[in-house]
């Protein structure tokens, strides 16, 4: 795993802090951060629909809680969780209402969701018109929040995952600097959004233009 991947990771886990929690890894991939989360002395229950990731996970990074289901439909009771990571997942999905009300279901009344997905402004100039073939539509910094407004989420913390130009010379430092500017930089965060959130007591009717 390349070493700056493996930065993001624990940068990431600083930001959420969560330790000592029954926590839910969302999307999990070959499970390089439920591994870490399990270190910090949480309980991770690892979910993805891709088995072979799952298998990879299990033998790489020896972990049991694996559940190979989609997150649109998660096997758990209300307000189970006391903590959900979706990192780079609701880029992927034909509809991300429907999974980040699912996730409101599952998470206690003092639960936390960490999110990660890109910015749509900054993939357009990496990428070009055509964007990441694997996503199936980044949002604006705007758009995002409106989303999870209408989804019942409150934002109690953003982060800009670095600065354009400074991310080519060193992703450790971009990252701290976009940190210390906060929320001005966020329409441009580039490459990605890092969002803290928590439930609000009431949520918004589906938004149709989301």
């Amino acid at each position: 795993m390349k070493k700056e991947v493996i930065e993001y990771a624990h940068d990431f886990l600083k930001f959420s802090d969560i330790r000592n929690q029954f926590v839910l890894d969302a999307g999990c991939g070959i499970g390089f951060l439920s591994r870490q989360l399990e270190l910090y002395g949480n309980n991770v229950i690892s979910v993805d629909i891709n088995r072979v990731m799952l298998c990879y996970g299990k033998s790489r990074f020896k972990l049991h809680n694996l559940l190979r289901c989609s997150v649109n439909h998660l096997p758990f009771k209300n307000k189970i969780l006391d903590a959900v990571f979706l990192l780079d997942v609701i880029e992927h999905l034909e509809s991300p209402f429907e999974v980040l009300m699912e996730i409101y279901r599952v998470l206690n009344s003092k639960g936390k969701l960490f999110l990660i997905t890109p910015n749509r402004l900054m993939v357009k100039i990496t990428l070009g018109k055509a964007g990441d073939p694997w996503d199936v539509r980044e949002l604006l910094w705007g758009e995002l929040k409106r989303l999870m407004e209408a989804a019942g989420y409150k934002i109690i913390r953003a982060r800009a995952a670095g600065l354009p130009i400074l991310n080519k010379i060193h992703f450790g430092i971009s990252r701290r600097i976009a940190n210390r500017l906060g929320r001005a930089v966020m329409p441009i965060a580039s490459p990605s959004f890092w969002l803290t959130l928590e439930k609000c007591s009431t949520r918004r009717k589906a938004v149709e233009s989301l």
